[in-house]
């Protein structure tokens, strides 16, 4: 794995480590502020199931001073009705007590007529009267008394009833007043209740108000988590380009260790020494990852002609690997021979050419070339290279 795929993947893992970190933070505070709008929804529950508790009770306070109203008003009605009755029979008794009184008066005259005619008669009598008319004239005078104390008596009976029908009116006005207090009471209890009704609106509004931020705030959690698993899926899917890029380069190497080999077999045949090169990085086209060519031994060449070829337009070698997938190869000629970057070769195969590549690096017994033009299907190694 060369430095770019080492820097790339290192990128990546910084790129995942702070979004996976950017995602736990945001989860995090959305953790904590939705724990915070649960414990206020939950303080808001319990403030309003005190609220209801209360109401309840107060209502219910409300309808037992409503059924003492009502009977007290039953009660009131019915004392009404009887004080009525008692006024009635009380002003029956006043007439009575006054008709009494006039009876009492006339009676008095007539004790007074009386006692005046018996003071005459017995004045009359101690001149004219006889034993006879003395005694009848006790007789009406005790009469008379007799009388005047059963009149008496019904009066003080009839004053007597008076005074416990007067009586009877007290227990009314009393009533009449725990009447106006309990209504007094159970107006402060109307009262009570819609204190409590429009608390109690009030925090079932603050607690729709808390219901919202709460959905707000999860679906804001959903689709950080929405975004999170996207983000996921993508590294996924980078990492899998990444082992499928890294198994094609493995592939690649293992192509470019045969032909190593291959020509390190070819060099022992012809007990010319190999050279070991260090791996030459073969720059791809955009997209696509540089490749790592391994160190190759320099291919054998043809025995040196007497005739000098140093010239740069008669430069030829063999191609002694070929990469079809990246669509470079790599000839036996180098920096030794006078190849330099960019220039560019004609591929041959049995004098006939089938395409053109350019150099991209070189080293001392060989060069990269990248393919620029190939006129048949794939290049073999044994065609021939030439300016």
């Amino acid at each position: 794995m060369n430095k770019n795929i080492k820097i790339l993947l290192l990128t990546l893992g910084i790129v995942s480590l702070a979004a996976v970190g950017i995602s736990a933070v945001t989860y995090l505070s959305s953790q904590e502020q939705i724990a915070k709008y649960a414990e206020k929804e939950t303080e808001l529950e319990e403030q309003n199931t005190y609220l209801k508790e209360k109401l309840d009770s107060s209502q219910k306070e409300a309808d037992l001073w409503r059924e003492k109203s009502d009977k007290i008003t039953v009660a009131l009605d019915k004392l009404g009705k009887e004080h009525t009755l008692l006024a009635r029979q009380y002003d029956s008794l006043l007439q009575q007590k006054d008709a009494l009184l006039k009876d009492n008066k006339e009676l008095d005259e007539q004790l007074e007529r009386l006692g005046q005619a018996y003071s005459e008669t017995q004045q009359k009598a101690r001149m004219t009267a006889s034993d006879e008319f003395m005694a009848s004239l006790l007789k009406e005078k005790a009469r008379m008394e007799t009388e005047g104390k059963k009149l008496k008596r019904k009066l003080s009976a009839q004053e007597a009833r008076l005074e416990d029908a007067e009586k009877q009116t007290l227990p009314f006005e009393r009533l009449q007043k725990e009447k106006e207090a309990l209504a007094a009471k159970l107006e402060d209890a109307k009262d009570i209740a819609d204190i409590l009704s429009k608390e109690l609106l009030k925090v079932k509004k603050e607690k729709a108000v808390v219901e919202g931020d709460l959905a707000k705030i999860e679906e804001q959690l959903a689709g950080i988590t929405r975004e999170r698993d996207e983000f996921s899926s993508q590294l996924v899917k980078l990492k899998q380009a990444l082992q499928q890029r890294l198994i094609e380069l493995s592939q690649t190497k293992k192509i470019l260790e045969t032909a190593v080999q291959g020509a390190a077999q070819a060099i022992e045949a012809r007990e010319q020494p190999s050279i070991q090169l260090p791996p030459i990085v073969v720059k791809a086209e955009e997209g696509v990852p540089a490749i790592s060519v391994p160190a190759v031994a320099a291919m054998p060449r043809a025995p040196a002609m007497p005739v000098q070829i140093e010239r740069a337009s008669e430069f030829s070698g063999r191609v002694i690997t070929v990469n079809d997938k990246h669509k470079f190869v790599v000839i036996d000629i180098g920096r030794d021979d006078g190849v330099e970057n960019g220039m560019g070769f004609g591929v041959y195969r049995r004098d006939k050419k089938i395409g053109k590549v350019e150099v991209i690096e070189t080293r001392k017994n060989i060069s990269a070339c990248d393919v620029k033009e190939m006129n048949t299907r794939r290049f073999k190694l044994s065609d021939t290279v030439r300016r």
